[in-house]
């Protein structure tokens, strides 16, 4: 069966560039319209990338992913950052940006940079062409963005100038239906389900502190403990603490370790 990379919305999304540089040859790309779609669909063929901006504090967008995935046998194996490259090309020099007042650029473009490249001029608007003719009939009102990635024949044979590079960068997990963590992967998410959660709550705070355990970050939803804490699921100490919380609390799962 064809091997898929799912993400979740439009080709005018962040999420489709993402999956777009993490596919390989052969790989179908699908869009997914909403979280849960997208998780229900992962399996051993299909790998997913997500909009996850973690920095050791859970916000609500990444409580709800670790929420949803904590219900399935889903992983998390990696964040990724994925560097947006672009470059703003015109035929003849601009003495005035103020006089652009059209931006063609190619779906793959308007998903990395659209929103900075309007920032950037933003009296123009933006006009979606496909790739092929993005360069087309530029002149002193009309800006053509192509991505750096895609430099074709056509890009690098016209009579044009380059204005600006720019760049973004935004981070995403990796999800799949089977652990596959990264040697060097640092941080555990884990969900764990409570009856009695004041009671259960003191017992993991102290189980942690009297394990030297860096805790990143603790949240409660319904009826689960989502927390997050420096380690990696193969060191003797993580797999000592993973044990000793699985007594205590009920339904105990490793939601990644990245």
């Amino acid at each position: 069966m064809q091997k898929q990379i799912l993400y979740q919305g439009t080709k005018k999304s962040y999420s489709f560039v993402a999956a777009k540089n993490l596919a390989k040859r052969g790989y179908k790309i699908i869009g997914c319209n909403s979280l849960n779609d997208l998780v229900d669909k992962i399996d051993e063929n299909s790998t997913a990338v997500l909009p996850f901006d973690f920095t050791d504090r859970i916000d609500h967008k990444i409580l709800q992913i670790l929420m949803t995935i904590s219900q399935r046998d889903v992983y998390i194996n990696q964040v990724i950052a994925e560097a947006l490259d672009f470059r703003l090309f015109f035929i003849k020099t601009i003495h005035d940006l103020l006089s652009i007042k059209t931006i063609k650029m190619s779906e793959l473009a308007y998903a990395s940079c659209g929103h900075t490249v309007q920032a950037i001029l933003p009296l123009a608007s933006i006009k979606i062409v496909e790739e092929e003719s993005v360069l087309d009939n530029l002149d002193e009102n009309i800006v053509g963005v192509a991505n750096v990635y895609n430099q074709s024949k056509e890009l690098s044979m016209s009579p044009t100038s380059l204005l600006r590079d720019g760049n973004l960068t935004a981070k995403y997990c990796v999800l799949s239906n089977k652990p596959n963590y990264l040697k060097e992967a640092e941080t555990i998410l884990l969900s764990l389900e409570t009856k009695e959660l004041s009671v259960d709550m003191m017992s993991i705070l102290g189980m942690l502190t009297m394990s030297n355990i860096e805790l990143t970050s603790i949240n409660t939803i319904q009826d689960k403990i989502i927390l997050t804490f420096k380690g990696n699921v193969k060191d003797k100490n993580t797999k000592e603490i993973l044990s000793s919380l699985a007594e205590i609390a009920k339904g105990l799962r490793v939601l990644g370790n990245i």
